[in-house]
């Protein structure tokens, strides 16, 4: 067994071409990014797309890798920020390169561990499930449902006011986070305990 990380070049077209889906394990926190802290991500992918830049870089992950399956140990308020644009992106423009992207083999792509109320509304929102109805009251109340739900929401609103005021931006846009928005995915050596890996990340800052 190989004990030295495997550090990958990828982006979502390279996740759709090998059949690739992202877990976010359960001993890791909620997501917790914003409205703006996902408005402006996007915005900075935007105006790289608008400067007519080759890439942007959304920084670096660590995971491990285990039956085409990427378990994200460090990385995942950024990925599952980059997949609520791939599913924002498959409500507002359909048509567009991103579609396919938020399902794999009928499930979504990104995973929430022990999350069934999270997974619930990923597969609605990837257009493979019935609505989970989940009350405003339930969505308020919940610490791993507010942050995504405020996420999507802003995103599609951003997604449709570009449909609304350049459509052919709104393309390219698709086609740029599809191919050119990328990451390099660190991946451990299989047989590390991950959990205690997370721990030591976050208390000891290694």
């Amino acid at each position: 067994m190989s004990e030295r990380v495997d550090s990958r070049l990828q982006t979502l077209a390279d996740l759709e071409q090998e059949k690739l889906a992202l877990r976010i394990p359960s001993y890791q926190r909620p997501y917790v990014w914003s409205a703006d802290d996902v408005l402006k991500l996007l915005n900075d992918i935007l105006a790289a797309f608008d400067a007519g830049e080759p890439h942007y870089y959304i920084g670096t992950v660590l995971s491990s890798a285990q039956r085409k399956t990427y378990e994200l140990i460090d990385g995942q308020q950024r990925m599952t920020t980059l997949m609520l644009m791939v599913s924002a992106f498959g409500k507002v423009y359909p048509e567009g390169k991103l579609n396919k992207l938020a399902v794999l083999k009928g499930q979504p792509r990104l995973k929430f561990a022990i999350r069934e109320q999270v997974q619930a509304l990923l597969a609605y929102w990837a257009g493979v499930a019935d609505d989970p109805t989940l009350s405003g009251e339930t969505i308020q109340g919940e610490q791993y449902l507010l942050p995504l739900y405020s996420a999507y929401k802003a995103l599609t609103n951003r997604f449709a006011g570009l449909r609304d005021t350049s459509p052919e931006r709104l393309a390219g846009l698709s086609e740029f986070i599809h191919r050119h928005v990328k990451w390099v995915n660190n991946v451990v050596p299989q047989g590390l305990d991950l959990n205690r890996l997370f721990t030591t990340m976050n208390t000891g800052g290694v």
